[in-house]
């Protein structure tokens, strides 16, 4: 696992729900992003273990654009559909 690249992702996951009231309501600060809801991660073995593969947060209600560093080429091979 590139620990560095896992840690960016879980950085980013943070900002965003620092800076989205909806997403707050979702994500409890504490415990590990690797259990918050809608988030799927690379599995162990996988050469981006530990890393965002996808997020689903439609059927939370949460629409609009993700943030930039969610939206960035550096997630390559994710996907999303918080956007609807």
């Amino acid at each position: 696992m590139r620990e560095a690249d896992a840690a960016s992702d879980a950085a980013a996951l943070h900002a965003w729900r620092l800076q989205c009231p909806q997403v707050r309501a979702l994500w409890y600060e504490s415990g590990s992003v690797t259990e918050w809801e809608g988030v799927t991660f690379r599995k162990a073995g996988d050469a981006d273990a530990g890393r965002v593969m996808h997020i689903q947060l439609v059927q939370k209600g949460l629409t609009g654009e993700l943030p930039a560093a969610l939206n960035s080429p550096r997630w390559r091979g994710w996907s999303s559909a918080a956007t609807g």
